[in-house]
């Protein structure tokens, strides 16, 4: 879970996720447009986003 305006979504999705994949290491990378490091409220993140993180999380661990 990552925003797509923090300083390591540059380094993140071009780099890292896919040496990672490459080593046959499962990466889930989803990208939250407009969203920094953070998904709280202090930092710009709505209701909506909060709620749309908490789901992808719910998903993720229930194919765990």
């Amino acid at each position: 879970l990552h925003g797509d305006q923090h300083a390591l979504a540059k380094f993140n999705n071009p780099v890292f996720i896919p040496q990672m994949k490459t080593a046959n290491i499962d990466v889930t990378y989803i990208e939250y447009p407009g969203m920094h490091h953070g998904f709280y409220f202090g930092h710009k993140a709505s209701l909506e986003v909060v709620e749309k993180i908490v789901e992808d999380v719910k998903v993720f661990l229930k194919d765990k």
